[in-house]
């Protein structure tokens, strides 16, 4: 209790119905080993989940003994899964369960996956990160704020790395991880995409027990604000994530109670209210869905006028796809504000934001601004600096746009792409994948 730790005990007994083992004067002795029992709830649907525990046999059967599991239930790693068959047990390639690594259960039931195992000393258990996604467990066994659960990667880190919980994300930007997601909890599992290697180590446990990511959750999508918009995680495998700022008729958003929310058809796939950062208020919405390639729309909850709008701008969805970050926000803009009449001219600069989807596999868009009336020249270039393409050559007003590209004709591979306005040149990158 002074742990405020579930641990095993050695000694095992055989149930016998109206049996008394032990009496006052000859009491049964139970040893405490050093093993701790580590609890995971998972939902009827999709859970992420790791382990901070580890024992001699890390077989999928053997730390998954303790469940119940049904048929095609499955379980999956970042290579590997495997599926549950009735009468045959866990059939895939996923033999073997590790700790510091985050797995995807689905279950068709609610239930508690039990494993009992030693603490891993997170000092001799590095996590290497590649660059690109990494499906990192947590180790320690209290919860830690995300920047101190990732403090030994600060030297290594870039700006626009992402850590993805099943409910939350943060982006990394000016040495500090922000966004919805505020703390690393055990049990649960996380993605990790970096932008070079590096070493993740965890810190000791030190101070106490922070919210879990479902309290952060509950907190994000109160059932009293207005609208009530919850959105049930656990039934999508897939998500992306959105770094935006809500532009309504009257500028950029700042009231905390707004709300974002993004649909495929008339069904909710995320939900975001905005978190103070970099001076701004930001919305750093999860998206969830199965199936690449749907049309995503939003809708957004004007907190100072207590109405609900429609959003203009759509996006397709793209597994593990990332769209803004919090120093050049994703624009949404209510329809409230329908043209660029209504867009404050005194605040409006040019600029070229990253293209969404990115990486993309098929159709990308590129949005961008003019300040003034300009003649506006964008232009796609190869990674040898060869132009071969231009999308764009004609004189437009000051205002915001975006511009729709098919990229199903390229092959994979890094692409610029550069706007001419006036006297200013902007270039981006973009990823074609296959």
């Amino acid at each position: 209790a002074s742990e405020c730790r579930e641990r095993s005990i050695a000694e095992t007994i055989q149930f016998e119905a109206d049996d008394v083992v032990g009496s006052a004067t000859e009491l049964q002795p139970y040893t405490v080993t050093g093993a701790t029992l580590q609890t995971i709830n998972l939902v009827k649907g999709w859970t992420w989940i790791s382990f901070g525990v580890e024992a001699a046999n890390m077989s999928s059967k053997s730390v998954l003994s303790q469940l119940k599991p049904n048929e095609g239930d499955v379980i999956k790693g970042q290579t590997g899964f495997s599926q549950y068959v009735n009468g045959h047990g866990w059939v895939g390639t996923l033999d073997s369960l590790e700790s510091g690594l985050t797995y995807k259960i689905q279950s068709e039931s609610q239930s508690d996956l039990v494993f009992i195992g030693e603490p891993v000393d997170v000092d001799d258990h590095p996590i290497a990160i590649k660059p690109g996604w990494n499906w990192v467990g947590y180790l320690p066994d209290n919860s830690l704020s995300v920047d101190q659960a990732l403090g030994s990667l600060s030297s290594t880190a870039t700006n626009d790395d992402i850590l993805k919980g099943q409910f939350a994300f943060a982006t990394f930007s000016s040495g500090s991880w922000t966004g919805s997601l505020g703390t690393m909890v055990p049990g649960d599992g996380y993605l990790l995409r970096a932008g070079q290697t590096g070493s993740l180590v965890y810190p000791g446990a030190s101070g106490q027990e922070q919210s879990t990511a479902t309290t952060i959750l509950a907190n994000m999508m109160s059932a009293d604000a207005p609208p009530e918009w919850i959105v049930n995680a656990a039934q999508f495998e897939k998500s992306m994530t959105i770094t935006a700022a809500l532009i309504l008729d009257n500028g950029q958003s700042t009231n905390d109670q707004s709300l974002v929310a993004a649909f495929v058809g008339n069904e909710l796939r995320g939900v975001a209210k905005p978190v103070f950062a970099l001076d701004k208020w930001v919305f750093f919405l999860t998206v969830y869905g199965d199936t690449d390639g749907e049309t995503v729309t939003f809708r957004a909850y004007d907190a100072d006028r207590d109405q609900v709008t429609d959003i203009l701008e759509t996006v397709q969805f793209a597994s593990e796809a990332s769209i803004g970050e919090p120093r050049e926000t994703k624009s949404l803009t209510s329809s409230t504000a329908t043209s660029n009449e209504d867009v404050n001219l005194d605040e409006l600069t040019t600029s070229l934001e990253q293209n969404y989807p990115n990486p993309v596999l098929g159709r990308a868009t590129i949005p961008y601004s003019i300040e003034e009336t300009a003649t506006v020249n964008i232009e796609m270039f190869d990674a040898l600096g060869r132009r071969i393409a231009t999308l764009l050559n004609d004189q437009q007003p000051a205002g915001r746009y975006s511009i729709s590209l098919d990229t199903s004709g390229l092959a994979g591979g890094l692409y610029l792409y550069r706007l001419r306005a006036g006297n200013q040149t902007l270039t981006r990158t973009l990823t074609v994948v296959k």
